[in-house]
């Protein structure tokens, strides 16, 4: 039995063996764009959003502190990139609880003064709370808020209440999705816009089985670890691996981009607003019964890889922390495994239902190898 269970952790370093002679043999891809040097032009519209929930007044000025932030290492990219906030407040036993209308107006108070600071183009996003068999919260959560975005952009009715000039939403094609906790790097987000508008990149939809054929509808950039985050422990210090971006670092290669020209998602990155609507709206996904909607949307969406812009993501500073978001993780790909030989996997590409097969091989590797170190003593 214990040797039986040694095929899942021998499984993982025969295919960290495969992956390093792979990446080593095949030439980075390194996708086209347009210019961005003269900054964001009417057609590249986009907003760049982070998803925050609002649980008293200060954490509305922290969010609204991301988002003056984010406009600061945006400036090259121009009048046509904008800021917001997806909000949501945390779930509770009614519709309204106390204290929500003052969080909301604290939040509401915080966007109104950025606009006035820099001449608008922040916006903060509300909705109602809404029942899903246990408590009142946001409906699907960060999916279900980007969904509304995409609909309130292509003028579509939409449940988001919206603080900031609605009228400049006009336009907009791509939505810009970042966490809380995730930092960009000036220029990146013109990079991303540049990339989404090329030609050979825009997105075509087979509106048959509502998948992108052709192009990309969403683009992830390389993600590493915040320096300070990296270094805040000894336990991030040992298992972050390295923290901070190298100045003198090239360009990052996929294995998955580079070979099969799928470069997934996972959650940060641009989406064209249309193309998420088209694809993963209306019951695509099924609602209250997927955690990890990223997999999905990056093999619906056909995800784009872009190894030569990077933004940065905090790393969790003590193990019961790292233990919570492994778990989250791990629940979310089991979730997927209907994708994987179901009848609504067909619609999808060989490797994106592969990269989710992966995922739950991955996911058992440490308890298979715990249970062969036990049976085996």
């Amino acid at each position: 039995a214990a040797g039986i269970l040694l095929l899942l952790p021998v499984s993982e370093l025969v295919k960290g063996l495969i992956d390093f002679v792979l990446l080593r043999l095949l030439p980075a891809r390194r996708m086209l764009r347009m210019d961005a040097e003269r900054g964001v032009p009417p057609e590249g519209r986009s907003i760049c959003v982070v998803s925050a929930l609002l649980t008293d007044a200060e954490s509305a000025r922290a969010a609204a502190a991301e988002l003056e932030r984010l406009r600061l290492a945006c400036r090259r990219e121009g009048a046509n990139l904008m800021f917001g906030v997806l909000a949501d407040l945390p779930a509770a036993d009614a519709q309204s609880a106390s204290g929500d209308e003052a969080i909301v107006s604290a939040a509401a108070a915080e966007i109104n003064a950025l606009n006035a600071k820099y001449g608008g183009r922040f916006y903060l996003f509300t909705r109602e709370r809404e029942f899903d068999g246990e408590r009142w919260s946001g409906h699907e959560r960060k999916r279900g808020a980007l969904l509304e975005l995409a609909k309130l952009l292509l003028d579509r009715e939409s449940a988001l209440h919206v603080t900031g000039d609605r009228d400049f939403l006009a336009a907009t094609k791509y939505i810009i999705t970042l966490d809380s906790d995730t930092r960009i790097y000036p220029g990146a987000a013109g990079e991303l816009i540049a990339a989404m508008l090329h030609p050979l990149n825009r997105a075509k939809i087979d509106p048959k089985r509502r998948v992108v054929v052709s192009g990309y509808g969403v683009i992830q950039p390389r993600i590493t670890t915040e320096l300070a985050s990296a270094a805040a422990t000894d336990f991030s210090l040992i298992f972050s691996g390295g923290g901070g971006s190298d100045p003198y670092g090239t360009v990052c290669g996929e294995l998955y981009m580079d070979a099969f020209d799928c470069g997934g998602f996972a959650g940060k990155g641009i989406i064209d607003a249309r193309a998420l609507l088209d694809c993963c709206g209306g019951g695509v996904i099924p609602e209250g019964r997927v955690l990890s909607h990223d997999a999905l949307e990056g093999a619906y969406l056909h995800g784009g890889f872009l190894g030569d812009v990077e933004l940065t993501d905090t790393f969790p500073a003590a193990p019961l922390a790292w233990g919570a978001r492994a778990h989250r993780w791990i629940r979310g790909d089991w979730q997927n495994a209907p994708w994987i030989f179901s009848r609504r996997a067909r619609v999808l590409h060989p490797i994106d239902r592969f990269r989710l097969a992966d995922s739950l091989r991955r996911s058992l590797v440490a308890p298979a190898t715990w249970l062969a170190i036990f049976l085996g003593c």
